[in-house]
């Protein structure tokens, strides 16, 4: 039983790392998200950065075949309500999950996509609780309370949910107002994570109260970052200029400058810390590029950090 419960675990963080009876399910509806996520898959896989990951470590081990079957969805989509304290996570237990969570992986109907959503199925059966809604399954963990399923049934798709959740496209709609404008003027880029540090103030501060109460006295300084962020997004376009580009949106323009400033200081300490190793170190190599491209520009109450392609990654991936 454990090891099936740990499989199913497994399962449920797979699907929102490639990247989440009837009337017992979506009771309520959540809060509007606090994170919201889009990854065009098949594209970011095909990307220069995508071909220089070594997928036969991915999909090699164990649970290698669903990890396959996951990877060649095209694109996957969410949205995650966070909870307000950050205990909620320190209590979890088993698969009762503290947030709310709807996510989405979306295939084609090419003969290898099928064979995918076959995997899929077949890995599924033997060890999920399965009730069926119409032509849709819902698998959770067999045998064990739990928030969470993984649906099956609804053509080219494959949805996880929590139970805050029935299985419907307008979830995509649950998120903050700053959250849809940025995802707005995001545009097609193939990949975007979105944050609204408003929405999720109240884990932050819990957070914070928590990591100041071991963290050194120098570290001090950085509990203020968060302050200073309404909203963060990372946009990813590979192949293009820039290739990756960390958004964050001030609550005033004193704050962006702030940030500014801080973030100016993590990059110099950043270049500091490298001058420390051997020359020749291909690890190195590839920070000093990164940390050479960082350079924080502000405009109003907006900050941004981008980055271009990363030469000699190929070179310290496994």
């Amino acid at each position: 039983m454990k090891k099936m419960v740990s499989r199913w675990s497994w399962l449920m963080a797979l699907v929102l790392m490639v990247s989440f009876a009837g009337n017992v399910w979506a009771q309520s509806k959540p809060e509007p998200a606090s994170i919201a996520f889009n990854f065009k898959l098949a594209e970011l896989l095909k990307s220069d950065l995508g071909q220089a990951i070594p997928m036969d470590q991915v999909t090699g081990g164990p649970g290698g075949e669903i990890a396959e079957a996951f990877l060649k969805a095209q694109s996957i989509r969410g949205v995650v309500t966070l909870p307000e304290d950050v205990g909620a996570f320190m209590m979890m237990q088993g698969d009762q999950l503290p947030i709310d969570a709807y996510v989405e992986l979306a295939y084609d109907d090419s003969s290898e996509s099928k064979e995918a959503l076959e995997t899929i199925a077949d890995e599924l059966e033997g060890q999920s609780d399965i009730r069926e809604e119409g032509d849709l399954r819902y698998f959770s963990p067999k045998g064990q309370e739990t928030n969470i399923a993984i649906i099956l049934g609804i053509p080219g798709k494959v949805v996880f949910l929590t139970d805050t959740y029935k299985h419907d496209s307008a979830n995509f709609e649950n998120v903050t107002d700053s959250i849809k404008d940025a995802m707005k003027k995001a545009g097609a880029a193939p990949a975007g994570i979105f944050l609204d540090f408003d929405q999720a103030r109240p884990l932050i501060k819990s957070a914070i109260k928590m990591g100041r109460q071991t963290a050194p006295p120098a570290a001090a300084g950085f509990f203020e970052i968060p302050s200073q962020i309404s909203l963060l997004q990372l946009v990813g376009n590979p192949g293009k200029e820039p290739a990756l580009t960390l958004t964050a949106i001030s609550p005033d323009e004193e704050q962006a400058e702030m940030l500014q400033e801080t973030l100016q200081g993590l990059v110099g300490m950043g270049k500091m810390a490298m001058q420390q190793a051997p020359p020749d170190d291909p690890g190195a190599k590839v920070a000093n590029g990164i940390l050479g491209q960082l350079k924080p520009k502000r405009e109003g109450k907006v900050v941004t950090l981008s980055l271009s392609k990363i030469e000699g990654l190929e070179d310290i991936l496994p």
